[in-house]
């Protein structure tokens, strides 16, 4: 056997690929005549290199026995060598075995079998994980707060939706007291701008700065829990 000049170059291997696949063919003749089953390597015992191959090499193949035998398994021992007949590599224990279930020659394949075609299947939608929040709801916001309290509840989070107190710094207290157990609240709407009557409270606005007021000392961002940003219905 002689590598070809479409394998490339040999120099980056010890051993080309393609030489040693030609030495696992010669296993093929200890087969069974008739025998069209094909057989895979699945197990190497040891392979030895001495030296780096080059022209025409000679491959000859020993039927070993390691193990139990089986009529789906066979060991092969090679030794290549070269045309002065130096040894190149020593390969014993190759273990080949049958291709499960065999395979069909191809005047007995269907007619099926020659093509492909794309089958969908339906696959359940992964849910997002949420995380549940504090929801603080201001005002009816012309009942788009009740919806707004409905779905955010079916969500898993924790709403207090109050109309009552107004949007002064002394009802936003009151309300910040009474709701989620002393807890900062993660978000808070205020609905108060869709309402019928559509003005704010101008004595008490409900913006950050009625919230340093009366919540915290300080700016609302180092309150431990206060939301980030705090959202207000359209037109405010």
């Amino acid at each position: 056997m002689r590598l070809p000049e479409a394998a490339g170059s040999p120099a980056a291997y010890r051993l080309h690929p393609a030489l040693l696949d030609s030495c696992f063919h010669v296993s093929s003749a200890f087969a069974d005549r008739g025998d069209t089953t094909p057989w895979v390597p699945v197990e190497i015992g040891s392979l030895r290199l001495f030296q780096r191959p080059s022209g025409e090499l000679w491959c000859h193949a020993r039927s070993a026995s390691r193990g139990e035998p089986t009529p789906d398994r066979r060991s092969t021992d090679f030794w290549v060598v070269d045309s002065t007949g130096a040894a190149v590599a020593e390969i014993s224990g190759l273990v080949m075995q049958r291709l499960a279930g065999g395979a069909r020659r191809r005047e007995e394949r269907e007619e099926d079998d020659w093509f492909l075609e794309p089958a969908w299947e339906p696959a359940a939608v992964p849910g997002s994980k949420v995380t549940a929040g504090r929801w603080l709801l201001v005002g009816s916001g012309g009942g788009l707060g009740a919806a707004l309290c409905s779905a955010l509840t079916e969500a898993g989070h924790s709403v207090v939706h109050e109309t009552g107190h107004g949007t002064s710094a002394a009802g936003l207290q009151a309300l910040l007291k009474a709701s989620f157990n002393g807890q900062a609240p993660t978000s808070v709407v205020h609905l108060g701008s869709l309402d019928e009557r559509g003005e704010l409270d101008a004595e008490g606005p409900f913006d950050a700065e009625a919230l340093e007021g009366t919540a915290c000392s300080g700016p609302c961002r180092p309150w431990p829990g206060w939301p980030s940003e705090l959202l207000r219905g359209c037109g405010s």
